[in-house]
Order: structure tokens, then sequence, then C-alpha cells
């Protein structure tokens, strides 16, 4: 045995002279590296005392590649290259109702009519206080009632094909209509095995078009329609959190959490208010025949087109690039700084109004707007900026979504 071992030692001795290069040797200045490399030598030999030194088994290695989970249509995106049909629609909110338009073919049949279906949606109006809509019908459109639950189909002919315009209705919730938005959209995108998109999604993977008498909620997906399930009639109710979680009491609001986890200080003598069919919170202050609502939103663009969408609307004229980086402030949005703009609108306006907006990327792009009369915009500019920066960011809230 110590025979055996001194032999292994021996030859671990040997391959480590063997191992060290001769000019390390013999050159002074690695004298340091070969004592080294015998070093490394005799600190094997209690190994080779303290484990034996019978015969080892070889070792063998083996790389075994990692089992990836099988890609379903709920996770996985279909592109825009192996999708075959596609979906217009839009969701438009009135009087408790809201109304669904919806078409649907082929990506070849649907795209000369796109443009045709967004221009009859704009012509959607709401007559006096008529729950039932009117519209311009294109010429070579054909109109029919039903069938149930329909209000009607139109034919749409496209090329050599006819496609299936279906208008359908349903009693909209009192509260959440965002989550009531992102359930029906989610429904369609189930339409064309595309995996659903979360309330924080929705500003960027829809549009909000203005009609005569509301807001419409416009998609365009592309996909492969799943067999069976396309005439599927919309959902009345029952959705997903959304980041708009409702309060109880608005006389108890100091602070709040939405579903995702954003996180924010409520000013004294604000409410929750409904906001539009984009609002991710909505909170309003009243005082006599004056109003503002101060509203969260999760879109896109850039700065300079919002700001001059923002001063159209309250009779201001429009503004350069170099003009906005002179009058923007910048202020803290949580854990990123936001540009910050005080828009008040001419002295003479009946009635005068004012826009104080936030711009802040952050996953997205975050738009905080307080729009309303201007003296009461002024009184609660302050506070204005308090909310907006106490608002505090968490993994849901858009961190995990492009940045």
């Amino acid at each position: 045995m110590i025979e055996s071992c001194l032999g292994h030692e021996r030859r671990i001795l040997d391959l480590t002279v063997l191992a060290t290069p001769h000019w390390f040797i013999s050159e002074s200045r690695n004298l340091v590296n070969a004592l080294r490399s015998i070093a490394i030598g005799l600190f094997l030999l209690p190994l080779i005392w303290a484990t034996g030194c019978g015969e080892r088994e070889q070792v063998s290695i083996y790389t075994v590649p990692k089992e990836q989970p099988a890609a379903t249509a709920s996770t996985r995106e279909i592109s825009p290259e192996q999708a075959t049909d596609r979906m217009v629609a839009a969701i438009v909110p009135h009087s408790g109702q809201a109304w669904f338009f919806k078409l649907t073919g082929s990506k070849d049949a649907v795209a000369p009519v796109a443009d045709v279906f967004r221009t009859f949606l704009q012509s959607v109006t709401f007559s006096g206080d008529s729950a039932t809509p009117k519209w311009n019908l294109p010429a070579s459109w054909r109109e029919s009632p039903g069938p149930e639950p329909r209000f009607a189909t139109i034919a749409v002919p496209s090329g050599d094909e006819s496609l299936d315009l279906s208008v359908s209705k349903l009693a909209m919730p009192p509260t959440n209509e965002t989550d009531y938005l992102l359930a029906n959209i989610n429904r369609w995108r189930d339409q064309l095995s595309q995996p659903p998109i979360s309330a924080i999604e929705l500003g960027t993977r829809s549009e909000s078009i203005e009609l005569a008498d509301t807001t419409a909620t416009f998609v365009d997906f592309v996909g492969k329609a799943s067999s069976g399930n396309m005439s599927a009639a919309p959902f009345a109710g029952g959705a997903r959190p959304s980041l708009s979680a409702p309060i109880a009491s608005p006389a108890a609001v100091t602070g709040g959490q939405s579903a995702s986890g954003l996180t924010y200080d409520v000013p004294a003598g604000w409410s929750p208010s409904a906001g539009t069919s984009m609002s991710l919170l909505a909170f309003q202050v009243r005082d006599g025949g004056q109003q503002v609502e101060t509203t969260v939103t999760l879109a896109g663009g850039d700065l300079l087109p919002n700001v001059n969408r923002w001063r159209g609307q309250i009779q201001l004229g429009s503004v350069t690039q170099e003009q906005l980086q002179k009058d923007a402030k910048q202020i803290a949005v949580g854990d990123v700084t936001g540009d910050y703009v005080e828009l008040f609108g001419p002295a003479d306006a009946q009635p005068r109004r004012a826009i104080l907006g936030v711009m802040a990327v952050r996953g997205g792009t975050w738009f905080i707007t307080m729009k309303g009369d201007a003296q009461l915009a002024e009184r609660e500019k302050q506070n204005f900026e308090a909310f907006v920066k106490s608002i505090k960011f968490s993994a849901a809230d858009g961190a995990n979504h492009g940045k």
C-alpha cells in the first residue's frame, strides 16, 4: 500500500516537474512560478492518502440539454409574418351600453377595407337620448338585421370575397371599465390564437378614436383564426384585475394602491371619477360649477405632438421643439424623471381651461394630466404636483415591459 502510494507520489511529482516549462526553472525571474507548480503537486499528496490508492473508476462527463417547456398559443405571440388572418374591431360605449363592431377575414382580404372600416366607425353617432347608433354605410356595403344576438350584420365586399362585419351590444358595468375592455379585447385575441395582453399593455395595443358622442377603443390584430369561436358573443362582465382598483369611500381616501402594485397618495378633496376608456386612474375635484379631472394613462407617442394636441384643446397654438424645451419642467415620477408642462388657455376664453401634463417613460410611456377650469386648476396645481411625486412603481407596473 505504502509502496503503491509512494509510486503515485513520485508520478505526481514527476508529472508536476514535467508540466513545468524548462525555462520557468532555468530562469531566475520565473522561479516563483516553478515553485508554485511543484506546490500544487505536493498539495495533492494528502488527497491520495485520504482516498486510498486503489484503482479509480473513470469519470465520464455528459452534457444534458435542459428541457424547455413547449410553447403554446397562450404564451407565444404569432408574428405578422406567420399570421394568416386579421381583425379590425372597436368597442363604443354609450348610455351604459357597449357596442361591438368587428370585421374579420384573411389578411389579404381585410387589408383593402381596413381604412374604410375606420372611416365607417368615425361616422357612428347617437342622436339625442337614443341608445341606438346610426352610421354612414359605404356605397358597396350591405346591412341586414341580426341574427341574434347581433344587432346587425354588414356584408363588406373585398375583391372576390364578402367579409362579415358584426354589430352587437351589451350592458357595461358601472365601474372597472378598463377590466371590461381588457376582457373583451383578450377574447378577440384568443380568436386569433394570440396570447392575452395585460392592463398595462392596453394603451399601446389599442387606440382611442374620438367619435361625435363618445370615444371608441379601436384594435387591429393579426393572427391565426381559431375554428369555432370567431363569432363568439362579447363578455358581459367578469375580467382580470387591472391597474384601476375601485376605491370604496372617497371620504376616506388618503392613499391608494392599484391592482398592479402602482401606489400613490391622493390629495384631500379629490374623489374617484369614471375617467375615460383609457384611464388607469382618475380623480376629480368640484367647486361650484367648476371641475378638474386628473387621470393616469399608459399610452405612446412623443412629448411634442401630445403637448400640441393639449394646446389645441384649450385654444392655444402649436409650439416648436425648441420652444417646448424652454417651457417644459422636470418632475419626479416614482424613480424616474418626467417632463412637466403647465398650459393655461387665453385669458379671454370662455370658459378658460387649463391642462397640467406630465409624461414619464418607465417601461411604457405614462401620461398624468389634470384638465378642467383654469381657476380651479391653478388652485389644485400643488396638489397635482404632490400626487405626481407620490407615485411609486413596482414589478407589475411596466418595469418589465420594455425597460
